[in-house]
C-alpha cells in the first residue's frame, strides 16, 4: 500500500466523482474491480491529476475496457445515441458535480437536486 493512502483517498471522495462515473462507465459489465488499484492506476499515468481533475477520459475508459473510446463534452440538451454513455455536469453557484443517469457518485447530492444541468460528457467506443 502507498504512503500517505488516506489523504489520496480524502481527495478522491471530494473530488473524483467524474473519475467514478468514468469508472462506471469502464465497467458497466459488473465485472468486478479494485477501485483504488483503479485511481492510483490514472494518477500514475497521468491521466488524472493528483486534485483528481481528468486530463484523458479516453485513456481511463481504454485502461480498464481494452477499447478505444472518445469522449466529449455535449450541452445538457443532447441526446445520446444508443452506442453512447452520458455524464450529466451539474452546477449550483460555484460547485459542480457529475453524475450518471443509473450511478450517483454521492447520493442526494444538493448540487444534482438543487442544481441545474450545465452539460454532459458522452463516451462512446471508436470502431
Amino acid at each position: 500500500m502507498n504512503n500517505d493512502i488516506q489523504t489520496f483517498l480524502k481527495k478522491a471522495g471530494d473530488s473524483a466523482c467524474y473519475v467514478l462515473c468514468l469508472l462506471d462507465v469502464a465497467f458497466s459489465d459488473n465485472r468486478p474491480f479494485d477501485l483504488v488499484y483503479c485511481l492510483q492506476t490514472i494518477v500514475n499515468k497521468g491521466w488524472v491529476r493528483s486534485d483528481f481533475y481528468v486530463l484523458r477520459p479516453d485513456l481511463i475508459l481504454q485502461e480498464f475496457t481494452g477499447c478505444k473510446w472518445e469522449v466529449f463534452k455535449a450541452g445538457a440538451d443532447y441526446v445520446p445515441a444508443k452506442n453512447e454513455y452520458e455524464i450529466d455536469y451539474f452546477e449550483r453557484g460555484s460547485i459542480g458535480h457529475f453524475d450518471r443517469p443509473n450511478f450517483h457518485p454521492i447520493v442526494n447530492s444538493r448540487t444534482v437536486k438543487e442544481g441545474r444541468l450545465a452539460s454532459k460528457r458522452i463516451c462512446r467506443k471508436v470502431v
